[in-house]
């Protein structure tokens, strides 16, 4: 199931958001993996003390597209 259909499949009751409040939540999580992911390889340093990039020069923007396609999200 997708980000999205998970959002559009939150009970009405639960959670009484618009679809295109829910649209934005899919967007606002997107945002939220992204910058996770520009911490997470920030955060990555070898036993020198020296920054490793751990995602070379592939951008964080680029791969969670990829990500949700292979998670099925």
């Amino acid at each position: 199931m997708t980000l999205k259909e998970k959002f559009q499949n939150i009970p009405s009751d639960y959670l009484p958001l618009s679809n295109n409040q829910k649209n934005e939540c899919e967007i606002i999580a997107d945002e939220f993996a992204i910058e996770f992911g520009k911490w997470l390889n920030n955060q990555v340093i070898n036993s020198s003390g020296k920054h490793h990039n751990l995602l070379g020069s592939t951008k964080v923007t680029q791969l969670l597209p990829i990500f949700k396609k292979e998670k099925g999200l």
